[in-house]
């Protein structure tokens, strides 16, 4: 089990160009502004073993504004149903990513995977059939 401590995510992060599910097309993911996220852990967590996955529609404007953030899916471990909001503060996770700013208007898919029982950290930004992993190392 971890201790309850604040995960610092994409501060150091590996950007991988990776396969959607979406149609594919050539280049990378525009991206204009990524800011380093402080997400903690809820005290929960200290003393559970968990590893989840949320994933949100992100709406974009036109100058790459994110205007509309909402959760669509939560995936807890898989023997039950758990949501990620009782084991990580993804009130700091949505507050943070607010402030991106993304390179072309639309819809995007932003998901968060990890846990105490996972290595790293993952946050994937996809549209179109273009993605970008950030991926931070627990204990980073």
């Amino acid at each position: 089990m971890i201790p309850h401590v604040g995960l610092t995510l994409i501060v150091v992060a590996t950007l991988l160009n990776i396969p959607s599910q979406e149609r594919q097309t050539p280049g990378a993911l525009p991206m204009i502004h990524l800011e380093a996220c402080r997400i903690e852990l809820t005290p929960l967590s200290a003393s559970a073993d968990f590893v989840g996955t949320v994933e949100y529609r992100a709406t974009v404007n036109g100058k790459g504004v994110l205007t509309r953030l909402k959760l669509i899916r939560q995936v807890g471990n898989p023997r039950e149903e758990v949501s990620m909001r009782r084991f990580v503060r993804l009130d700091q996770f949505e507050s943070c990513v607010q402030r991106w700013q993304f390179g072309a208007a639309g819809d995007y898919r932003l998901t968060l995977q990890g846990g105490t029982m996972s290595n790293e950290w993952r946050i994937t930004v996809a549209r179109a059939g273009k993605s970008v992993r950030l991926v931070v190392l627990r204990g980073l």
